[in-house]
């Protein structure tokens, strides 16, 4: 088509069975619209309506309660495995490990001293000394 101008007509179409060519069977030219090609950008946009799930849902709960200091992620976010999700204030929880270690501490150091009282005990027995009662 190289050098032609468009006519604006097309040329009539060929009759089909039991009726005339053309819109409504009336046959004739039929207008159309012509225009030179052009290269151009065109912005591609689909919309659709649906809904969207997760492939892998999970319930998560707190296995202690108390103040939530930070937050990890927001509702709906993509998270890894072993991500902490929420900080709890551990002040107390911290200040219960030091006394339970303090009450660990002493209760060796009392252990310590029965089985150093057992040993003097069963050495005292066996050498024959006995210690003497008082009234």
């Amino acid at each position: 088509m190289a050098g032609r101008e468009p006519s604006g007509v097309a040329a009539p179409q060929a009759e089909s069975k039991g009726g005339k060519a053309g819109k409504g069977g009336k046959g004739g030219p039929v207008p159309v619209r012509v225009a030179a090609a052009e290269e151009a950008v065109v912005d591609r946009v689909v919309e659709a309506t649906g809904s969207i799930t997760a492939r892998r849902e999970v319930a998560v709960a707190a296995e202690t309660g108390g103040k939530v200091v930070s937050v990890g992620a927001t509702e709906g976010s993509r998270v890894s495995a072993g991500q902490v999700l929420v900080r709890l204030d551990d002040t107390d929880a911290r200040s219960r490990v030091t006394r339970a270690r303090a009450v660990l501490a002493q209760a060796r150091a009392r252990l310590t001293q029965a089985r150093t009282t057992t040993q003097l005990t069963s050495a005292q027995t066996q050498s024959g000394c006995r210690q003497r009662r008082q009234p």
